[in-house]
């Protein structure tokens, strides 16, 4: 029974930790990869699971030798059931408030520090894709006009944000989001940027029609953002601190920022590392969306 609290302890302290950027302090159980003070506190944070655990057992230990002991005195007797029973009721309900968290939304069982967001200043018009029209580094052969991204995200039900303009996305940009929107039935897809103006230039960007925006979900209990979290491969923090995850079948990259998914399709392999230094998602090479 001791082995089983100490690993329900374990378990409950592994589950609560986060990804946050080496921590000094190494606490067993702990994330190994947090440094600083958001490190210090996240260990702390789970650490007091696992004292929460042994505290109980040891609870019950005590208070079973103390009715061993009173043989006779019903009084101490009766003293000693009612502090296993607490103990009991207290493992019970931290398990319960656990697993419930992590049943609603499993991000609710991980601390996660505020952090500022990055906001960098707009370059020179000369550096910008004016409104998605084509230019030196956009958007190449598959790319689509505005109306035909349109009549493609009509017909699977996928509702745009009033203002977002699509001309120059790619075909397996549509072609992801709307394979995403039927392997998720209940949750609410909604595009919420895309090829738009003042969008940087680059290999694997907004302007190029490799990157697009959705809102994120988080109310549902079958949202976009647990079905995201459950579905997809974990891959660490961005540089910015937004959480990423990778599709495993079609190698797009989805950066969960602070009111929107960064969606990243068909970069290849070697621009995922660049990406992640750099504070944009990437995807997978050559995907077509397929789940």
């Amino acid at each position: 029974m001791f082995s089983l609290l100490v690993s329900a302890g374990i378990a409950f302290g592994q589950g609560a930790g986060t990804a946050i950027p080496d921590v000094s302090v190494n606490i067993p159980g702990s994330q190994p990869e947090s440094k600083g003070v958001p490190g210090i506190i996240a260990n702390i944070y789970q650490f007091s699971l696992m004292i929460a655990v042994l505290l109980a057992f040891a609870m019950i230990v005590f208070a079973g030798a103390k009715y061993m002991f009173a043989r006779g005195n019903p009084s101490a007797q009766s003293d000693a059931r009612d502090h296993i029973t607490q103990a009991l009721l207290g493992l019970l309900l931290l398990a319960g408030a656990f697993i419930i968290l992590n049943t609603v939304n499993p991000r609710l069982t991980k601390l996660f520090l505020p952090t500022l967001e990055h906001i960098q200043a707009p370059e020179p018009l000369s550096n910008i894709n004016p409104g998605g029209v084509p230019g030196p580094g956009t958007p190449g052969p598959n790319s689509l006009t505005d109306q035909q991204a349109r009549d493609q995200f009509r017909a699977a039900q996928i509702p745009i944000k009033v203002g977002v303009l699509l001309e120059g996305v790619q075909q397996i940009v549509v072609d992801e989001i709307i394979a995403l929107k039927r392997a998720c039935t209940n949750c609410d897809v909604t595009v919420t940027s895309a090829t738009d103006s003042l969008h940087e230039i680059g290999a694997c960007s907004h302007a190029s029609g490799n990157k697009i925006d959705l809102r994120l979900d988080p109310a549902t209990l079958r949202g976009l953002d647990r079905y995201i979290a459950t579905n997809f491969t974990s891959r660490g923090l961005r540089s910015d601190g937004a959480i990423q995850y990778q599709n495993p079948r079609s190698g797009a990259m989805y950066a969960q920022e602070s009111d929107h998914w960064d969606v990243v399709v068909g970069c290849g392999a070697g621009v995922l590392g660049s990406f992640r230094g750099g504070g944009g998602g990437s995807g997978g090479g050559g995907a077509t969306g397929s789940f």
